[in-house]
Parts: structure tokens; C-alpha cells; sequence
């Protein structure tokens, strides 16, 4: 007996195959583009848009190159590679390209305003005067200042409680191959004395501001530090409260001649712990404790491996012991020292000595910063210093 044969329309076979299930005439006519449908071949890409550069961050670094600048642009195709950007005909290095933001280390370049030039996908996107260049100063002072408190646990020689005080000062500086320890204890070697001299001139950078803010690090706390055309410097006076031990604090944001827009010094200066001095007797107050000092005075302070400076100053006046009148200073000695809890002063420091003349005595727990002027690599020399005061009478 002959089977009769099945006929299946050639369409539903592909059909059949290709998706392994029977299709009505009708499910296969929806699947299959009708005749007169044009198909779509055209795979080519649309052209971008122009390439434009709406952003640069920050639009200032050293010199010297190395400063991490983040452009915005767009529309941008590829990763990095397909990226080149110039400062000034030079090219940067491309770190990343995310979005629209282009990640560049800027090369060394030549001091004041550059051009930037952006290249991506045969566009290309110049922008004048859009980069500024200040002249490296690396291992330079770019600021000097102090962020002080001083103890006084004693009496003077009237017999009379002196009030503890404090104060900030910064000063910005044109760079200077100087320090804090060098400009006021006039010795930047530790275990060293000087008398009677005095720092190498600094010149002072006048940003045309009123005032300036110093913002604790991890805290909400600011302090604004106001002009003084006078001492060329900014300058608060603080309360007991002001001085945190171990806190840090940042400068800025600020724009001022010299220096550029929104500029933020970060860790400007840290403050050191405070401590104690039990020799001499600084906090006398009664006659029979009055510390007579011999030339050779023999400091000693509390110190710590957890509490430690970065070192000890001493800054010490003698005065002479006149029958009328104000006494006069006749030596200043200071001092740069290790913070190891003792140190003695060599009798040889002293141009005389009067018997009976006050001298006055400062030893100082010095924190030094580690902040750096971010467009040019200055060094910050504000420090932060606990000092302890009080005086005592020269031996006879």
C-alpha cells in the first residue's frame, strides 16, 4: 500500500528547521519581512559632534609637571589611548577616560598661561590660555607661621599671675630656601644654640585678601584669620579651647594675587602635644622659689615616644639688672634641640652676665607641617607650638 505523500510549503520547512516548531502561514508571513520592505544594511556609525572642552581641574600646576588635572569634554569616543591632550604642544599622559572626564598627568611646562589642545576621533578642540604654569619651588617656604599657645604656670617678678595666650599667624611668602626654625631660632641644626641674630628677609606675597580661613581637619570648625598691612601677615589671637592637641588644619579654599583661584593648602599645620617643664621651676610663686640661673641652665620637660615633637626650642632673654628704670635685653639665645626630655645650655652663649637681672625663659614643643602649596610644591612652614614660659633671676 502506498503511503499518500505530505506536502509542506518550502517556507514552513526553513521554519520548521531554523526553529525546531510548526508556524502557521500566517506566523510566518509575521516573521519574514514582505517583499516590498526594504532591509536596513547600513551599519556605518553617525558622525560626532564637535569636540568641546567645557571644564579643566584644577587649570593650574608646577612647572615641573606631575599635577593630576581632570578635563571635561565631549563627546568623547574610546578609552585613553584614542585620547591626546597637550599643554603647550607638549603631550600629557592619559590615565583614564571616563564619561567625559579625561584624566591627565600635565607634562613640565613653561611658567605662565598655556594653550590645552584635546584630540579624539579625528576632532579636535584647542582652548587658549586655559592652563597656568607657576614656577616649581619644591624643597621651598611658600608660607611661614606659627599656630601658638603659651603657658605661664608661674608669677612674674611683681609677683603677679601671667595670663596664658595665643595666637595664628601666616604669612605667604614669595618661595624662600628657609624655615620656621631657621627665621626664628636663626639654627635649623638640632642640638644647636645662637645668640643675638636674626632670620635671613623674606618677602611677603600680598594676596589682596582681608582674610583668610584656617578649617579643622574632620570637623566643622574654622577660624578666620584677618590682614595686618602693618606685619604683612594674617593673624588671629585664640583662647584656650583653640589649641587641640594633634589637630590639623587645612587653608583655603581662597584666590588671591599670586596665588590661584579656590586654592586649598591642605594639613597647613599640625599641633603638637602639650607637656610639662620641671626644670627650672617655671611655676614658682612664692619668694623662696624664685629659680636663680647659673649660665650653664639645665632644662628638663616630659616627652614620650607617643607625645614627642618634631624638636624643643628654647628662646631666652637676660636682661640687665639696672637701680632706675626698665631693664634692657642684653642677650637672646635660642635654641633647636632633640624633644629627649633634657638639654644644658653651654655657659659660652652669654655676651655677660648680671647678677640679680631677670631672664626670662621659653621652651617650645615644635610640630612641624607636612602640607605643600599644591601649584607650585611650596612647602608650608606654619608650625604648631606649645610653648611654657615664666623667669627667673641670674645667679650673683
Amino acid at each position: 500500500m502506498v503511503k499518500p505523500s505530505l506536502q509542506i510549503p518550502s517556507i514552513a520547512v526553513v521554519m520548521l528547521i531554523t526553529t525546531g516548531c510548526w508556524l502557521s502561514t500566517e506566523e510566518v508571513s509575521e516573521k519574514l519581512p514582505l517583499p516590498d520592505e526594504p532591509v536596513d544594511t547600513d551599519t556605518s556609525t553617525p558622525p560626532l559632534d564637535p569636540l568641546e572642552v567645557s571644564d579643566i581641574d584644577p587649570e593650574w600646576g608646577s612647572t615641573l609637571g606631575g599635577s593630576e588635572v581632570i578635563i571635561t569634554a565631549g563627546p568623547l569616543a574610546g578609552s585613553a589611548p584614542d585620547v591626546d591632550v597637550r599643554f603647550g604642544g607638549v603631550a600629557a599622559t592619559v590615565t583614564s577616560v571616563v564619561g567625559d572626564e579625561i584624566t591627565v598627568i600635565t607634562p613640565a611646562g613653561n611658567e605662565g598661561w598655556t594653550d590645552l589642545r584635546v584630540e579624539n576621533a579625528g576632532r579636535i578642540e584647542t582652548t587658549s590660555s586655559a592652563f597656568r604654569y607657576y614656577a616649581d619651588a619644591t624643597g621651598k617656604a611658600g608660607a611661614i607661621g606659627s599656630y601658638s599657645w603659651t603657658e605661664y604656670p608661674g608669677f612674674d617678678l611683681n609677683f603677679s599671675p601671667i595670663d596664658d595666650r595665643g595666637s595664628v599667624w601666616v604669612m605667604p611668602i614669595v618661595p624662600l630656601d628657609t624655615t620656621y626654625a631657621v627665621q626664628v631660632f636663626h639654627t635649623g641644626t638640632m642640638d644647636t644654640c645662637k645668640s643675638n641674630e636674626s632670620g635671613s628677609t623674606v618677602t611677603p606675597l600680598n594676596l589682596q585678601l582681608s582674610s583668610v580661613d584656617l578649617l579643622r581637619s574632620g570637623s566643622d570648625d574654622s577660624l578666620s584669620l584677618l590682614y595686618r598691612p602693618d606685619d604683612e601677615r594674617f593673624q588671629a589671637s585664640l583662647s584656650s579651647g583653640d589649641f587641640i592637641d594633634g589637630a590639623s588644619y587645612d587653608l583655603g579654599p581662597l584666590s588671591g594675587d599670586g596665588w590661584p583661584a579656590d586654592l586649598t593648602i591642605e594639613n597647613i599645620v599640625e599641633l603638637p602635644s602639650a607637656f610639662t617643664v620641671s626644670t627650672p621651676n617655671l611655676g614658682w610663686s612664692s619668694v623662696g622659689d624664685i629659680p636663680v640661673m647659673s649660665q650653664n641652665i639645665q632644662f628638663q620637660w616630659s616627652t614620650s615616644e607617643s607625645t614627642k615633637g618634631d624638636w624643643i626650642g628654647l628662646w631666652i632673654e637676660r636682661y640687665d639688672d639696672p637701680f632706675f628704670g626698665t631693664p634692657e635685653v642684653q642677650d637672646i639665645v635660642t635654641c633647636v634641640v632633640e624633644d629627649d626630655g633634657s638639654f644644658q645650655l653651654s655657659s659660652a652663649v652669654w655676651s655677660g652676665w648680671n647678677g640679680g637681672g631677670q631672664i626670662w625663659m621659653h621652651v617650645v614643643r615644635v610640630r612641624e607641617p607636612v602640607g605643600t602649596l599644591p601649584h607650585n610644591n611650596a612647602l608650608s612652614q606654619v608650625v604648631g607650638a606649645y610653648w611654657i614660659g615664666g623667669v627667673g633671676i641670674q645667679t650673683f
